[in-house]
């Protein structure tokens, strides 16, 4: 898989990253929606968040 050999964020090309952050800056724009991007995280702060929000949907539901 192409992402297995990413650890951490030094793994990742800049120029992904920059098109990474484009696509989430732009994708809602044909929604007349407004997105932004607030940076990057570490992996680490990643595996937290995801664990939050799983424990979230299962405690609140699909809201």
């Amino acid at each position: 898989m192409l992402w297995n050999h990413n650890e951490s964020l030094s793994d990742v090309l800049p120029h992904l990253l920059k098109e990474i952050e484009h696509f989430f800056t732009i994708y809602k724009e044909l929604e007349e929606k407004k997105t932004g991007v607030e940076g990057w995280e570490d992996r680490e702060s990643a595996v937290r968040i995801i664990k939050q929000s799983q424990q979230r949907f299962k405690k609140e539901g699909r809201g």
